[in-house]
């Protein structure tokens, strides 16, 4: 499968868990609006990759290989759109369109100096673009604006140039993390898979992660 189908599908799943439930491949097929048999088909190429896994019941699971590449695109997509809306002018819906033919050609080198030019010139008022425009909610926030005892999952790594780092000690998009301490410097300390973990204010500003329930 072209790697362009690949990454619009799992986005889709992404999305579409994000606003309720894990989807069926009827849920997918209707929303990228394409043939289910063709969908159904991509998905078990996917499934066979070690990206996602299909239940008996019909429904779609991101596995953390799909999850990553996922939300990958997504927080792609949100820093494109934000440049092409808030620095250039576009209309929203054109520039969230075009920003759907950029975000599976554009190089990571291009979106971490567009990432560090919007964080440098204020914050980017689209957070998690497919969830402001499909649900009206804020989206995922950076692990800096919570509250000590939160239990988060992480969304998404906004900066290119940290990813390496936080997947060598596990907070991979998905990974679950509860912050144990606020630092006086603005440091945090969050505990990932039984190990408490202090990060830097400019790595925990870098996290995107939302509440779990």
């Amino acid at each position: 499968m072209e790697h362009v189908a690949c990454e619009d599908l799992l986005e889709a799943v992404l999305v579409l868990t994000r606003k309720g439930s894990p989807p069926t491949g009827g849920d997918l097929a209707a929303f990228l609006h394409r043939d289910e048999v063709t969908v159904t088909a991509q998905l078990g190429e996917l499934a066979a990759s070690g990206k996602l896994e299909m239940e008996p019941g019909g429904t779609v699971t991101l596995l953390p290989p799909g999850q990553a590449i996922a939300a990958r695109v997504a927080d792609r997509h949100r820093i494109l759109e934000c440049f092409l809306a808030e620095r250039l002018g576009m209309e929203r819906q054109a520039a969230s369109g075009e920003a759907c033919h950029l975000e599976h050609q554009v190089s990571e080198e291009t979106i971490r100096r567009l990432s560090e030019f919007l964080d440098g010139d204020g914050e980017c008022s689209v957070p998690d673009w497919r969830r402001a425009r499909d649900t009206g909610e804020a989206g995922p926030r950076t692990l800096a604006e919570y509250p000590e005892g939160t239990v988060l999952r992480v969304a998404a790594i906004r900066h290119f140039s940290r990813e390496r780092r936080l997947e060598d000690i596990g907070l991979l998009p998905g990974e679950s993390l509860t912050l144990k301490r606020r630092l006086s410097n603005g440091s945090v300390v969050v505990e990932v898979k039984g190990s408490e973990i202090a990060l830097s204010r400019g790595v925990a500003a870098c996290i995107l992660v939302e509440e779990q329930a």
